[in-house]
């Protein structure tokens, strides 16, 4: 087995933990004391049995969709049954998954050489972009959760005012926000797998002009180290990728 299957498994997970939750299953999953709670957590370990099943393409392995069924929904009752839901939380539970993908592979027999084909470049490339939409935007919103329990900002601040907020469904204003976050790391990352850094130079140029408001306001310190953060969050993620993937593979 090459490593596309370990890139395939990687992205069912994405797309099931970080595309196809909604705000409604996730905040179910954490009532584990009712019935309901249980049913959206084995809803949701199904969900990504059956992608990571599908994905893989190994019919006749049933040992992906058990392993992935079992050790997510384990994982996940964890997390939710910790009482810190923060950035520590959310890393820890994302590690473990992953390093049940990774272990799984491994022990299908999975080599971790890099091979130059076709379908393995796909397949990176792929699971890059979706790492820099939903499951950055998740980060960067956890990050700003722990941000603002150290300096002088509200949760509805934040939301108002990162480029990269998860907003709810029904306000446009922080959906903008979500969708301009978005746009800015697909683009980002697009440029380096061209290898066009004058376009993301180019991006960051717009960036800051657009934020010169929030910046020159030299009496809020705290405000301006947050615009800074958010920034060079958005952008250090597509760019790290970007590197990586070119690195590994001839574009």
């Amino acid at each position: 087995m090459n490593i596309s299957l370990l890139f395939r498994l990687l992205a069912a997970h994405l797309i099931g933990d970080f595309f196809l939750q909604t705000k409604k299953s996730c905040a179910s999953k954490k009532e584990l004391r009712t019935s309901n709670g249980w049913r959206s957590q084995l809803l949701h370990a199904l969900i990504q049995a059956a992608l990571a099943y599908v994905f893989a393409g190994l019919w006749a392995c049933w040992q992906i969709p058990v392993v992935i069924f079992v050790t997510h929904l384990m994982i996940d009752v964890a997390k939710y049954s910790w009482r810190d839901g923060g950035l520590l939380a959310f890393s820890l539970d994302q590690i473990a998954h992953v390093g049940v993908i990774v272990g799984l592979y491994y022990l299908l027999g999975g080599s971790f050489e890099i091979i130059q084909s076709f379908d393995m470049q796909l397949w990176a490339v792929v699971l890059s972009y979706l790492i820099i939409l939903n499951p950055t935007s998740t980060f960067i919103t956890v990050f700003y959760q722990n941000w603002s329990k150290s300096r002088a900002f509200s949760s509805k601040d934040i939301l108002k005012e990162t480029m990269d907020s998860t907003a709810d469904a029904e306000d446009n204003f922080y959906k903008g926000g979500t969708y301009i976050g978005f746009l800015e790391r697909i683009l980002a990352l697009t440029f380096v797998l061209a290898g066009c850094w004058e376009g993301v130079g180019f991006l960051l140029a717009a960036k800051s002009i657009f934020r010169f408001g929030d910046l020159q306001n030299k009496k809020d310190v705290s405000r301006t180290e947050y615009v800074l953060v958010g920034t060079f969050l958005s952008f250090s993620v597509p760019l790290i990728i970007g590197l990586i993937i070119t690195k590994l593979f001839v574009f």
